[in-house]
């Protein structure tokens, strides 16, 4: 019987040794667990406070994209209200009824002389406003063939009368 108990003693042992190393490791895990989930939750909170300021960034900048398209547009609306009402501001220089506005590729064609009856030359004029205004490429055409002189007069007829 003594040897039995010596069995049951070191059985006893054993399961206190194994029993005490599993709560040892089960520690460590739980310590490791907490902090694994400690580690989560500051990325994340990272992570949301990176996301509210990149968006605060971004609504900043759609907020100065509208303000810009809007000043552009406005811009763009006096260019064009500058160029219908050109020929009645003061400084220019030709008979506002001989002017007639096309608006592309070139804004009038004036007919300078004709509301007097002698026709003294045809000058094609491109208005231009603000501080940054230049012809654009086809407004370049145009001035280069007419300072050519590539400029002609053509008569269509549409019908055989």
């Amino acid at each position: 019987m003594t040897w039995l108990a010596v069995i049951i003693v070191a059985l006893i042992v054993l399961v206190y040794y194994i029993t005490g190393k599993y709560l040892k490791a089960s520690k460590r895990a739980k310590n490791l667990r907490d902090k694994l989930e400690e580690a989560i939750y500051r990325a994340l909170q990272a992570e949301s406070e990176a996301l509210e300021k990149a968006s605060g960034i971004l609504k900043r900048k759609e907020a100065d994209l509208r303000k810009d398209a809007i000043r552009r547009s406005q811009s763009v609306t006096r260019g064009r209200v500058a160029e219908q009402i050109a020929p009645y501001l003061p400084g220019f220089k030709y008979d506002p009824r001989d002017c007639r506005f096309l608006g592309s590729p070139v804004d009038f064609v004036i007919f300078d002389g004709l509301t007097e009856g002698t026709l003294r030359q045809v000058v094609f004029v491109e208005v231009k406003s603000g501080k940054y205004a230049r012809l654009t490429r086809r407004e370049r055409q145009v001035q280069e063939v007419v300072e050519l002189k590539g400029a002609r007069y053509e008569v269509i007829k549409t019908s055989k009368d």
